[in-house]
């Protein structure tokens, strides 16, 4: 993965971990993770599908899924850190003298 995707995944560990959030603000935070400035709207659009997807292969092994903000602010963030950190580790295998990522290499 490339670097800025790993870094949003950890923002939004970050984000999550972070108790006492209302909804709203934990969805406007969660948008605004992929959002860099000066990206057009359809680049914004791009970046956000990207990090939506990634973030659903993360947790449920599949493209789409429950909205996010809503499913960590229903669902105890904390817990659901857990599954992100376990998914998103580092885990190198040797295989035929070489070193391969897990499907995710983050």
């Amino acid at each position: 993965w490339p670097e800025d995707r790993r870094i949003q995944i950890k923002t939004l560990t970050d984000i999550i971990s972070r108790n006492k959030l209302s909804i709203e603000e934990v969805e406007t935070e969660i948008y605004a993770i992929p959002k860099k400035e000066g990206m057009t709207d359809n680049e914004k659009k791009l970046a956000q599908r990207t990090f939506f997807k990634d973030t659903y292969n993360l947790l449920f092994g599949k493209d789409q899924g429950p909205r996010l903000p809503t499913y960590f602010w229903a669902n105890e963030g904390n817990k659901q850190i857990k599954n992100l950190n376990k998914k998103g580790e580092f885990i190198y295998e040797r295989v035929d003298n070489t070193r391969r990522k897990s499907l995710w290499g983050i």
